[in-house]
């Protein structure tokens, strides 16, 4: 009995002086629209979106609509990604469903509704990052470089993306 109290006080003891409590990450004043109308930011990933205008994501009903507003802000551009993004993520293998330009790093993808919802991706602008399976860049690390295309992941990273940066 005397030893269970003597661990059980260097317990509260190492608890006190060490405290290992996991703060929430505050989440960010995203907000998000579909062709004008607010929209949850949980219905980001469902729709085709860019982050240029972060925390505000402009999302569009077809990959059409979305393109054909970039290059309406951006004519000069012959691509329909933006100077400043350096990934595409894609919903589907072989950069089907619905997808996303992205230009800023993200903690969590989960404050942009993309959270383990990436399963294919296009490099952009020569620009290199690493995905993450975890929230803060930890986990499982996948760097990407320099226009690279892939349109599967592996079972480590299919639906598993929750951060990523630029690199």
């Amino acid at each position: 009995m005397r030893v269970r109290t003597v661990g059980v006080l260097v317990a509260m003891l190492a608890a006190t002086l060490f405290p290992t409590s996991v703060h929430a990450a505050k989440a960010p004043n995203v907000h998000a629209d579909l062709e004008g109308r607010t929209i949850a930011v949980r219905e980001i990933s469902t729709y085709y979106c860019h982050d240029r205008a972060f925390p505000l994501i402009h999302c569009f009903s077809t990959a059409s609509r979305l393109e054909a507003a970039l290059a309406s802000t951006s004519p000069a551009l012959a691509t329909t990604f933006g100077p400043t993004d350096y990934v595409t993520i894609y919903s589907a293998p072989s950069y089907g469903g619905s997808y996303m330009h992205l230009s800023q790093n993200y903690d969590t993808l989960y404050w942009v509704g993309w959270n383990d919802r990436v399963r294919s991706f296009k490099a952009r602008n020569s620009a290199s990052g690493t995905f993450w399976t975890d929230w803060y860049g930890s986990g499982y690390g996948l760097n990407f470089c320099c226009n690279q295309t892939t349109p599967y992941f592996s079972a480590t990273f299919d639906n598993a993306i929750t951060s990523v940066y630029r690199g």
